[in-house]
């Protein structure tokens, strides 16, 4: 995640929300797994993983034939100015 302002990110897998986190700050990672590598573009060209948070997550969820995948963000402002990535 990049320059949030309390927006929630979510996954759903088979339309079933599995995944919920609000995403805030870019100062800081508090409550994310950690800040992002060395090598990521600082989109502020701040210092390394200044601005960038990741979080691991693990869901267990009941395997059919297919699993349909989704990543959705409340993400109220253009690419430019927030973003977050799978």
């Amino acid at each position: 995640m990049d320059s949030r302002d309390n927006e929630k990110d979510h996954v759903y897998v088979n339309g079933k929300k599995v995944w919920e986190k609000v995403a805030n700050g870019f100062n800081n990672c508090s409550g994310w797994s950690g800040k992002g590598p060395a090598d990521f573009p600082q989109p502020w060209g701040g210092k390394q993983a200044q601005h960038v948070c990741y979080a691991d997550v693990t869901v267990d969820v009941d395997c059919k034939d297919k699993l349909k995948l989704e990543f959705r963000s409340d993400i109220n402002q253009a690419l430019a100015d927030e973003g977050w990535a799978f």
